[in-house]
C-alpha cells in the first residue's frame, strides 16, 4: 500500500481509510491492558499510554487531511 501512495496510484480517501483501519486494529491490543489489569496504578498507567496512542493517531489523520487526503 505504501508503495500506491508514494506513486499516488490510490486515492487518498482510500489510502487514508485503509491506514485508519490498519491503526486501529493495532491499537486494539494496547487498548486491552487498562481492562484485564487489577492493580489501579497498572490500569491508570496503561490507560494513558492508549490515550497517547489515540491522541497520535488523531494527529496523524489531521495531518493526512490537512495535505489533501481525503478529498
Amino acid at each position: 500500500m505504501r508503495g500506491q501512495v508514494d506513486a499516488k496510484s490510490q486515492d487518498a480517501t482510500e489510502a487514508l481509510g485503509a491506514y485508519t483501519a490498519m491503526v486501529s486494529a493495532l491499537l486494539g491490543a494496547p487498548a486491552q491492558l487498562p481492562k484485564i489489569s487489577s492493580q489501579p496504578s497498572i490500569t491508570r498507567t496503561a490507560q494513558a499510554y492508549v490515550d497517547l496512542l489515540q491522541a497520535k493517531e488523531r494527529a496523524g489523520r489531521e495531518r493526512a487531511l490537512l495535505r489533501g487526503g481525503g478529498r
